[in-house]
């Protein structure tokens, strides 16, 4: 998650792999700890955002876990958003998954697909979705 950014619960529910449900609940309780702010969208949807020193701390954590750790976290978030369309497409030397795919039309996979795709360490992965006119 990016400092100063909001991120969609229906985000939260496909990288946690927990149903709308749980990942309410849990969101709920880390609103209550302080852990994280719920944001309204609009009357249908919820982001979260959370404050610079938390997003720090547990990027602290999961690196002292392991060094890949994020690039781990990064890869595993834009998984979960091609699970129905994982067919890797061929352009110009680069090989790249087809982001442009309807299953894949959320605002903010659009929207931040640059930042996860480098901190996933895939710039080649990048370098194809920039040079496709389909996005």
């Amino acid at each position: 998650m990016q400092k100063q950014k909001t991120m969609p619960v229906g985000v939260l529910t496909k990288h946690w792999k927990l149903g709308k449900k749980d990942t309410l609940r849990l969101v709920k309780a880390m609103e209550e700890m302080s852990l994280l702010e719920v944001v309204r969208l609009n009357k249908f949807g919820k982001a979260i955002r959370a404050h610079d020193k938390i997003i720090d701390f547990c990027r602290e954590q999961v690196v002292s876990e392991n060094e890949e750790g994020i690039v781990k976290q990064h890869k595993e978030l834009l998984k979960s958003f091609l699970s129905a369309s994982t067919q890797i497409h061929w352009h110009t030397d680069v090989w790249y998954r087809p982001w442009w795919d309807r299953s894949v039309r959320d605002e903010y996979v659009m929207e931040n697909l640059g930042y996860h795709l480098v901190e996933a360490k895939l710039e080649r992965e990048l370098w194809g979705v920039l040079c496709d006119a389909r996005l």
